[in-house]
């Protein structure tokens, strides 16, 4: 059985081909989240990545399933288009989207109960307690949330720039550091840059932020404290609207500010407060997409 599990977010993609548990091949691809008005990009993202996989393994196509977790199939339209071109581009026999926190779910949890806190470009908690119950807390995307996310952390941190620029509060460090790093003569010029950049420029400012925040900017330290604080929330939220643990759910910690140069210190001090058991084994969502993909067969068998 030959498999292609990827896992795709609004800054890359990465993918696996799997024969049974073996790892066959692996590689990174562009940007694949499903975007309302042309979910044709991501479906040739995952077209690109699974064909290189193919390459790689010397695999010929189609593979027994492809199943792809993508940030934006929540949306049932563009997911549906989506699923549709990945059919007709002759890839696997079977093909399945669904939501990249999904993929991330049954690497580090398989079909058990557990929490999933997504914190990379967007941001939202994915719960299965051991009712059977499903709960979102956030994923509501740039314009209703994201809190916590790379994308507001980014966001937040022009802004800070901006009003300094204003004189509406304190000058911060960001101000030379996001200048240099983008290109800019001066922050009126983050007006044109904003305007075009796509959501996944803006989260790639967050580390920027964060590094000014340990060096004692205070104003980014202000952005950064604002960022947790959400978090927090999140996962509290979360907390109360599950039901049937015995013990300390255990929570599984995917994305970028997860990294330990990053939030992921703070975020699992955070975590532990609330009443999380954090799992330590890092979550490779591309592998739970691969698993998925098995499982796929295996009912398309059945």
């Amino acid at each position: 059985m030959k498999v292609i599990g990827v896992d795709g977010g609004g800054t890359r993609s990465r993918g696996v081909l799997m024969a049974g548990s073996q790892l066959v091949a692996e590689a990174d691809g562009g940007a694949a989240i499903i975007l309302p008005d042309a979910p044709e990009t991501a479906a040739a993202a995952v077209e690109a990545l699974a064909r290189e996989l193919a390459e790689q393994g010397g695999v010929d196509l189609p593979v027994d399933a492809l199943w792809a977790g993508l940030a934006g199939a929540g949306r049932t339209g563009p997911r549906t288009e989506v699923v549709a071109r990945l059919e007709a581009a002759g890839l696997a026999r079977a093909v399945q989207v669904g939501t990249d926190v999904e993929a991330a779910h049954a690497d580090a949890f398989g079909g058990a109960p557990g929490m999933l806190l997504v914190l990379g470009t967007g941001s939202v908690l994915h719960a299965q307690d051991p009712t059977g119950s499903t709960v979102r807390v956030g994923g509501w995307g740039v314009d209703l949330g994201d809190e916590g996310s790379g994308y507001r952390i980014g966001l937040d941190g022009l802004r800070a720039v901006v009003r300094g620029w204003d004189g509406r509060e304190r000058v911060t460090d960001l101000t030379s550091v996001v200048l240099e790093a983008l290109k800019l003569d001066d922050p009126s010029d983050l007006l044109d840059w904003s305007g075009s950049a796509a959501k996944a420029d803006m989260a790639a400012v967050s580390p920027l932020v964060i590094r000014a925040a340990q060096d004692g900017d205070e104003v980014a330290s202000r952005v950064v404290s604002q960022a947790l604080s959400d978090i927090r929330t999140m996962l509290e939220a979360a907390r109360r609207r599950t039901r049937g643990w015995t013990g300390r759910p255990g929570l599984a910690l995917v994305g970028g500010l997860t990294r330990p140069e990053r939030l992921g210190g703070l975020v699992k001090v955070l975590a532990e407060e609330v009443g999380y058991s954090v799992v330590d084994r890092p979550v490779v969502p591309e592998r739970g997409a691969a698993a998925l993909a098995g499982r796929l067969v295996a009912e398309e068998s059945a």
